[in-house]
């Protein structure tokens, strides 16, 4: 596949001065956090952070971002993206500021501990336990208990599924929604849209088998809790909002949960943007990416009111 010249044509000045990136090793090696405070976030909303302890980590960082006016108690739990070893919940708040202001929802995102120095089940443990935490903690921080979704992207869209699972099986709170953006959901990488996207401009199969690897860290066998498409029983699941790029090398694997979903009879929208890359959703100066997301955000207001009624 030539990636580039299968680009949808909104993308294709995206490339005109991207550089390859670097190997998942040195990108480990050089991680670079943000922190809110360096950030240039509208006045609108305002955040905070708290360090909570949990049964498996005594000291979790949790972002808040919240409307300064506020009228919802919705509440959003989000696990950022970096494929298990990389990212940070900060870089996150551009993105999401819209979701604070369109939807009036408290968004939380925990800085889950990351891989290769934290392998399986640490990141999975640090987002369940945020949901536990907002569940627990509802009239503290202003939100009902009876309105926490959870989301997020690539990695963290794999997170979200896999905290789904263990809550349905674990007898966790009760979680309204989920949506999980273009997730990481299969360490096997034997999709055929694994194998065709080698592009060294992207997220591509040489990262991504390197990432599962640190993630895994030799565990065998590999539980569903880390890579959900391995899960036999996908029903009682969340209501689900998703969507991937064809270009993406988690199509596939996207495609495959969205159809055990809806063949357990879990409520899904699914969208599939042709010739976009993955985390193309993040380049808002063009129109196919503006539409992708402001198609999620009227899907999440729709769900709050859908299954928060």
């Amino acid at each position: 596949m030539n990636f580039l010249q299968a680009l949808h044509p909104d993308l294709v000045k995206v490339f005109d001065d991207v550089t390859p990136s670097p190997s998942i090793e040195t990108l480990v090696k050089n991680r670079q956090l943000v922190h809110y405070s360096e950030l240039s976030l509208p006045t609108s909303v305002q955040v905070e952070e708290q360090f909570i302890k949990t049964p498996h980590n005594d000291a979790l960082r949790l972002v808040i971002m919240r409307p300064v006016v506020k009228h919802s108690k919705r509440c959003f739990i989000f696990y950022h993206g970096g494929g298990m070893v990389l990212g940070c919940p900060d870089a996150s708040l551009p993105f999401l500021t819209d979701v604070v202001l369109e939807t009036g929802c408290s968004v939380i995102l925990p800085q889950y501990r990351l891989a290769p120095e934290h392998p399986f089940p640490a990141a999975m443990h640090d987002c369940y336990d945020t949901l536990c935490w907002a569940y627990e903690q509802a009239g503290k921080i202003d939100i009902d208990e009876k309105l926490i979704a959870i989301g997020g992207a690539s990695a963290g869209g794999g997170l979200c599924a896999a905290v789904s699972l263990y809550t349905r099986d674990h007898g966790g709170p009760p979680i309204l929604f989920q949506s999980p953006l273009y997730p990481m959901l299969d360490y096997r990488n034997d999709s055929p849209s694994s194998h065709a996207i080698t592009s060294p401009f992207v997220w591509n199969r040489e990262k991504n088998v390197a990432s599962w690897a640190y993630y895994l860290n030799g565990m065998e066998p590999v539980s569903s809790y880390a890579s959900s498409l391995l899960a036999t029983d996908f029903h009682q699941l969340p209501p689900t909002y998703t969507y991937v790029g064809t270009l993406d090398l988690f199509r596939d694997e996207t495609l495959s949960y969205v159809t055990h979903l809806t063949a357990a009879n879990v409520p899904v929208e699914f969208h599939l943007y042709a010739g976009c890359y993955h985390g193309f959703d993040l380049e808002q100066s063009v129109p196919v990416s503006k539409r992708a997301k402001q198609q999620w955000l009227g899907a999440l207001s729709a769900f709050f009111e859908q299954y928060g009624a």
